[in-house]
């Protein structure tokens, strides 16, 4: 090697060679032989030796990044891809294969995953300056060079079937076509990823990944009820099913969107979750003992989550947590954030301690927590994407907590407590459907704050355009037929009304236009906005009169958002947490006229607001001084609200 690096390559291909002479499986030389063939303009050998060398050690992150560089520079686009996942997925801390990925998935035109790749292999190595220059290219949207064409030498062209062979990438396998189902989802178009996840199924029946990815590309295209039933085909085939929790927990999450699952229903299926994933791993759970005295002491709280970072979550929950109480509390975080960001550079400087769990196993997670000996442990997903529920099945603390993620239950007979206020779960409404015990805040389960984005309300669009426009700018799988005709009656008391709604699935569009249509309201009256960065997205609202909610799954931070842009949102609520969150933040407003328990005290809370322009003006422009001065906006308050209810749990575990 130190031949071959000092480009003495006759020298080094001598030495490989007698060492393949003795030891013919040996995984290094043939990788470092087919490296040097690459080098020496003979690709189909490179292939073939690299290949080999897979064979033998199919765990060799370096040859897998290599072996990407050469499908790249035969025009083997996908399977260059699909090699540098791989060698990431071996060994996470790769700057090179990074920076390679970003490079194939900027040709790809995926430019949000290329500068997502790039700055990862930044922030592993600072000082990387062609990752630098890359993700700056990225960031400018100049394309690299296109790949070479396609190859049409016979003997190249068998050598690519035969590496693509060896370590199943062939082009038409169910392989390829889950992976570019996946590169379809990441870039929003979920119709696209549905008919390429079919075909992966065609040729593999029994694909539970591919079922389960086919079930969230169809709940983002609204279709629920098709959703849940590959959620459940997954789960089943999921081999063994204990190792993957993806099917089971998409599916437990999603029939919260959906209007036919009762409390109980959802109850069932959660303790089936717990029952297949988590009841053996709690079972082995080693107890804590009581601490000795009940003086009070310094509590060292740590939070677990995926999502410290720009999403809802880390967005919602870090102005509360930069103001909690180092004195009183040492704040540990178990990040498991795949691509860092700003936001997660803030959590970083908020922690007295930092650990990154991102690819760790749940058991060695639990065990540094056990070992940091942390007192109050906190999820912050339940089932949101990239849980690490099973951390918790193993109690590695004696108290644990979930919130933040939404308002529901985790089903994990582990988990001591979820946090709510009194609005969302009036207390005894729905205790017998929670595996843990409720622990309350007293105003409200939600802070918001805008992180600094600078968009003010505008005048009321209806001064304007003459007619009303009504919106909902939720996720399309929170809308269903029930919804839909809701929305359609109060549509037809404003006959001259429109609506706005975000989709960028296609079918989602023609199934909301169709199901309109056949109550009276012609498509030209419904318009769509796509998602995208945060701060067009709140421009939307500048084009929006009056916010309809989602039923049974309320918005959530969509609505706070949609307050904080001075558009008022008539909720309609019912008996689930989820279903009560408009209720919670309108009576946290002092707005409680806008929350209503009747689909007729709906439509004419909605048509009331759309009948009083001058009413509906001022309260455009008096909404976000309303929302400064709630409870929704104190986050000093909220985070000493938090650790008093802190200070409970461990009272209740110290002092039973």
């Amino acid at each position: 090697m130190q031949l071959h690096q000092s480009g003495q390559l006759p020298g080094a291909e001598a030495l490989y060679r007698q060492i393949l002479a003795r030891h013919p499986e040996h995984a290094d030389a043939l990788h470092m032989l087919g490296l040097l063939a690459f080098q020496r303009g003979r690709p189909p050998v490179a292939l073939r030796l690299m290949a080999q060398a897979l064979r033998v050690n199919a765990g060799a992150a370096p040859c897998l990044a290599n072996l990407g560089i050469v499908f790249t520079a035969v025009g083997r686009l996908e399977s260059a891809i699909a090699v540098n996942r791989r060698a990431l997925r071996v060994q996470p801390r790769y700057p090179e294969a990074l920076n390679n990925l970003g490079n194939l998935l900027l040709v790809s035109g995926l430019s949000d995953e290329a500068i997502a790749s790039f700055n990862e292999a930044i922030r592993q190595r600072p000082e990387y300056s062609q990752a630098q220059a890359n993700l700056s290219r990225a960031q400018q949207n100049i394309s690299p060079p296109p790949l070479p064409p396609p190859p049409k030498d016979p003997i190249l062209l068998d050598a690519i079937a035969d590496a693509e062979r060896s370590i199943g990438l062939l082009l038409d396998t169910a392989q390829a076509h889950f992976n570019l189902g996946n590169a379809l989802l990441a870039i929003d178009d979920p119709d696209a990823a549905i008919a390429v996840y079919q075909k992966a199924l065609q040729m593999q029946p029994n694909y539970s990944d591919a079922h389960n990815n086919l079930g969230n590309a169809l709940k983002d295209s609204g279709r629920l009820t098709d959703a849940l039933e590959h959620f459940q085909i997954a789960a089943r085939q999921a081999i063994p099913p204990q190792t993957s929790t993806a099917g089971d927990s998409n599916f437990v999450y999603s029939i919260l969107f959906h209007p036919d699952y009762s409390q109980q229903a959802i109850r069932d299926a959660l303790g089936r979750w717990n029952g297949r994933h988590a009841a053996a791993i709690t079972a082995a759970a080693l107890p804590h003992p009581r601490p000795v005295g009940t003086a009070k002491r310094k509590l060292r709280i740590g939070y677990v989550s995926p999502d410290l970072r720009d999403h809802v979550v880390g967005r919602n929950v870090l102005p509360i947590f930069e103001r909690h109480d180092h004195s009183e509390f040492e704040v540990f975080y178990y990040s498991a954030v795949e691509a860092p960001d700003e936001i997660t550079a803030r959590f970083v400087a908020n922690a007295d301690r930092w650990h990154d769990i991102t690819g760790m196993p749940d058991a060695d997670a639990a065990k540094q927590i056990r070992a940091d000996g942390i007192d109050v442990l906190v999820d912050l997903s339940l089932h949101l994407a990239h849980h690490r529920l099973l951390i918790f099945a193993g109690k590695p603390a004696p108290v644990q907590i979930t919130w933040a993620g939404y308002p529901g239950s985790t089903g994990l007979t582990a988990m001591d407590w979820r946090i709510s206020d009194p609005h969302l779960d009036p207390p005894g409404l729905n205790d017998d459907y929670y595996s843990e015990k409720t622990e309350y805040l007293p105003h409200s389960f939600w802070c918001y704050d805008p992180l600094g984005i600078d968009l003010q309300p505008n005048d009321l669009p209806a001064q304007r355009n003459g007619f009303t426009t009504f919106g909902c700018l939720n996720n399309i799988c929170k809308i269903n037929a029930e919804v839909l005709n809701l929305w359609a009656s109060v549509m037809a008391g404003d006959p001259d009304s429109h609506l706005v709604l975000m989709a960028r699935s296609h079918s989602a569009r023609q199934w909301v236009r169709q199901s309109m249509a056949r109550e009276g309201i012609p498509a030209d009256r419904i318009d769509f906005v796509e998602p995208g960065p945060r701060v067009e997205y709140l421009r939307h609202y500048h084009g929006i009169d009056i916010g309809l909610d989602s039923y049974p799954y309320n918005g959530h931070s969509t609505s706070l958002d949609s307050f904080w842009m001075g558009v008022p949102v008539v909720s309609l609520m019912g008996d689930k947490a989820i279903s009560r969150a408009g209720y919670s933040q309108l009576m946290n407003l002092d707005l409680p006229q806008l929350a209503v328990r009747t689909q007729g005290d709906f439509r004419a809370a909605a048509l009331g607001l759309a009948q009083n322009p001058e009413g509906l003006a001022d309260l455009r422009a008096t909404l976000r001084q309303r929302m400064q001065g709630s409870p929704l906006m104190d986050a000093g308050r909220f985070a000493g609200d938090l650790e008093t209810l802190y200070r409970r749990c461990w009272q209740h575990f110290a002092n039973p």
